[in-house]
């Protein structure tokens, strides 16, 4: 686990190269959690006096490459670079949290200083 971490931190991820082919679990078991989540925003959007008021945004594309296609294991953006974003399977690092601050502060916030 050492040896891991610290190639991941000096960048040296040529012997990780699975990581970039991990599929995110919703695809494998069906979509259930894509189908979930459309079924939140349809119920939001369906109630009156939610809608209007509520907007449902995934933070699921804050975990994707940019063809939506694998799951960012590790976040080169984070400072130092090159740190995991998971602490295991259903759980983000310090940076993997870290990561969904802008995407909150654009997606939620639209960009409003708070």
């Amino acid at each position: 686990k050492k040896k891991l971490l610290e190639d991941i931190k000096t960048g040296d991820v040529s012997s990780l190269d699975f990581l970039s082919t991990v599929k995110p679990e919703w695809i494998v078991e069906g979509n259930f959690f894509l189908r979930t989540e459309d079924q939140i925003r349809k119920a939001l959007d369906s109630n009156p006096k939610y809608n209007g008021t509520f907007q449902f945004e995934s933070t699921y594309p804050a975990f994707m490459d940019q063809n939506n296609t694998f799951v960012q294991v590790i976040g080169a953006e984070t400072e130092g670079g090159n740190r995991l974003i998971y602490f295991d399977r259903t759980h983000l690092t310090r940076d993997g949290s870290e990561r969904l601050r802008e995407y909150f502060r654009e997606h939620i916030f639209r960009d409003l200083k708070c």
